[in-house]
């Protein structure tokens, strides 16, 4: 019984694997059986039901993030497929709904609460590595230079998000002063906020409500709309 189950814990990486780009590092969950549930009825689900359902299709096991960027549980929807090309963007907040909270830490272990910013903006950055050629380092630049003209107001919190490690994320910036803060082993919050470029981009207004996503193809909409900022602050 525990052979099959260590098969479909592998099942359940390949499925999500489609959830990121094929260059990231193969990384490994432990999932125990408590903490599998049944979407539809909010219900623990048991060994002898997941070895059933695998029977006749590929499980997703969808996982349920907090706002500190750990896994509470995984749910599986037994009516779904696991498709590995599907990416659900329809899970993303809509604009002008309020941003899920999250308490991150920083790699100078500064503890980032979102709804201690209430009265700021903030803008995120995700970029899925600090390693080359995935880098892209033009966006990493104009984030410095975003926030540290928008730091003269005093009226926005950039924050940068990746899933390199604290070390990476060190040796990269190389004791450079950054006018943001920059969080490593951000691989969960990806997942939670479904982040499928990089680098994306995520503004959250004053009320911390989602103003919007962006992409690298419109750092030019995300400077206009920084550019209202600055005249109504």
């Amino acid at each position: 019984m525990r052979i099959r189950i260590v098969i479909l814990i592998a099942l359940f990486f390949l499925c999500n694997q489609s959830m990121s780009q094929t260059h990231t590092s193969h990384f490994s969950r432990k999932i125990e059986l408590n903490q599998i549930y049944n979407k539809n009825t909010g219900k623990l689900i048991s060994e002898k039901e997941i070895l059933e359902l695998q029977k006749t299709k590929k499980l997703h096991f969808e996982p349920v993030i907090n706002k500190f960027g750990k896994i509470e549980r995984y749910e599986i929807d037994p009516n779904q497929t696991c498709n590995y090309s599907r990416i659900d963007t329809s899970k993303r907040t809509k604009r002008g709904d309020l941003f899920p909270p999250f308490v991150m830490k920083s790699i100078k272990s500064k503890t980032l609460d979102s709804e201690k910013f209430k009265g700021k903006y903030i803008l995120l950055q995700f970029q899925f590595t600090f390693k080359e050629p995935f880098f892209i380092e033009k966006a990493f630049n104009e984030f410095e230079e975003i926030i540290s003209e928008l730091n003269e107001t005093k009226n926005v919190k950039g924050i940068f998000i990746s899933k390199s490690s604290t070390e990476e994320s060190i040796e990269k910036i190389n004791d450079k002063p950054y006018s943001f803060s920059i969080i490593a082993d951000g691989r969960n919050f990806l997942e939670k906020y479904t982040i499928i470029n990089s680098p994306t981009f995520i503004l959250i207004d004053k009320s911390g409500n989602l103003k919007s996503y962006y992409t690298l193809l419109e750092m030019d909409k995300l400077k206009t709309d920084l550019k209202k900022i600055i005249k109504t602050k």
